[in-house]
Order: C-alpha cells, then structure tokens, then sequence
C-alpha cells in the first residue's frame, strides 16, 4: 500500500475519547459488555448512516472511529459540519452512557486511510493533559480562526479551569434541541432525555466514590447536567407537565433533580 505521508494545512480535527469504554471492555463482565455493546453497535449504525445521509456526496469531512477514540476532520471552511456531526454523536453517546472527553484542534494533518499530523498530535495531548472531564475544549486561538456560525457560538462556553480555552457545551445544545422539538410535536417529549441522563448520572457519580479522579469526572458533569436544566426550568416544567396530561408518567422538574442535587451536596465537601 502506497501513503500520502504529505499533510495539508488549515485543518480543523475533533478527536475524542470515549470514557468508560476500555475499563467497560476490561472488566471482562459479559452480560455488561453485550448489553452496552449492543447498544453502542445500534448508536454507531445509526451515526454512520447519518455521515452517509449527509456528507458522503461532498465529502466535506473525514470521520474514523478506531477502538475508544473518535477523529472527525475537514478544511476550516467546513468546520460547522463538524460540529454538526460531534452534537449528533453526543447525544448518541451520552445517552448510551459513555461520556465524550477530547479536543479540537487547527493544523496540519492527513486523513485519509490513515490519520496523522500537528494538529492530531496537540488534540490527543490536550485530551490527556488538559481537558479532565468529560467535554471538548478548544483554544482561544484555534477558535479565533474558524468561520462557525451563529446558532452554535452560543454553545462555547469559557473553561474557567483552563485559561485561554473553551469547551463545546453539547449538553445544553442536546436540551435545547430537544425541547424545540418536544414544543412543535406533541409526540416528542423531554422527560425520556431528562430520565436517562439524571439516573445515569447519579448512578456513576455515587459509585465512584474512592477513586478521586474518576469522582471529580462525574461530579463536573452532574454539575452541568443541573445547571443546564435549571437554566432551562420553565421550559422543561410545561413539557413534563403536557406529558403527564397525556399519560406519560413523568416526574416533576424537582423530583428528577432531587437525587442528583443530593449526591452533589455530598460531594462538596470531598475536595480534590
């Protein structure tokens, strides 16, 4: 096989690890492993349909998926395409259980076949060395050079932890676009989301108490989760409400965030 070893500049690339995912594979627990297998095997047909369905006409982006990680790439001109692509990937994810963490980068690189270059190098990193819990930061200078448009900027939110960068809020975007549709048809409704999160949540977040790293991990992330709902209350509160109307037995806003509010209680006062 003959490769290209040259890159081309101006690249914008997303590389993301799926957190979980190994430790889920290293455990050797079966019935854990084919239950989430089968449901990530689903999410990634389903994304993969999505890519073709989308972008495979114009090939306007490169998408690998090898082992726990995730590489998504295209010229700078294309980069809301890609993001595009990461929200839709997210949701999937996350509502598989399996948190997204990594970074996006502008630079050189090649991918094709293959994946290599600058740009590849600096993303895995700062996904290693900066990023620590489950979100996609990017530079304040690699954000300065991308044309993303208007309905996405305000989903990049400043990392206060980590001067001179910001991460890509895909949770508030995920209600966001939930609730939209859950207001123009009555047959979509926000509290399926609400439930399959929240439990999760609060299920990883209890059990990782001992292993401090994996503790501050989930506890950023339901401090997220409850800081995007209430930022989206009233909302949510009418949606839940027209749902039970119609017979879906869904919880009120309170009684959902309850247990999450609880477990983060606790963990304010276990510091790094």
């Amino acid at each position: 096989m003959v490769y290209n070893f040259c890159t081309s500049p101006d690249k914008v690339l997303l590389f993301m690890d799926i957190l979980g995912f190994s430790n889920l594979i290293r455990t050797n627990d079966t019935m854990s492993i084919e239950s989430r297998k089968g449901k990530l095997t689903l999410n990634y047909a389903r994304f993969a349909d999505y890519i073709e369905d989308f972008y495979s006409s114009d090939e306007t982006i490169k998408v690998l998926w090898m082992s726990d990680s995730f590489m998504i790439s295209s010229d700078i001109a294309h980069v809301n395409d890609v993001m595009n692509c990461f929200f839709a990937l997210h949701h999937d994810m996350i509502t598989s259980g399996l948190p997204l963490r990594g970074a996006m980068c502008v630079g050189n690189l090649y991918h094709e076949h293959n994946i290599w270059g600058e740009a590849l190098v600096r993303a895995a990193e700062l996904e290693k060395n900066k990023c620590i819990f489950p979100r996609i930061i990017i530079s304040e200078n690699d954000l300065s050079r991308l044309p993303i448009d208007d309905s996405y900027r305000p989903y990049i939110k400043d990392a206060h932890d980590i001067k001179g960068y910001y991460f890509l809020d895909a949770m508030a975007f995920d209600f966001d676009d939930t609730l939209s549709r859950a207001e123009k048809q009555d047959n979509i409704g926000i509290s399926a989301l609400i439930h399959v999160l929240s439990e999760w949540v609060a299920e990883n977040l209890s059990a990782s108490q001992g292993n401090e790293k994996i503790r501050l991990k989930w506890r950023w992330l339901a401090e997220n989760l409850i800081s995007t709902m209430n930022q989206r209350r009233s909302k949510i509160e009418a949606l839940l409400s027209r749902e039970r109307l119609g017979g879906t037995p869904a919880l009120t806003f309170d009684e959902y965030q309850a247990p999450l509010m609880s477990l983060i209680e606790r963990n304010t006062n276990l510091q790094p």
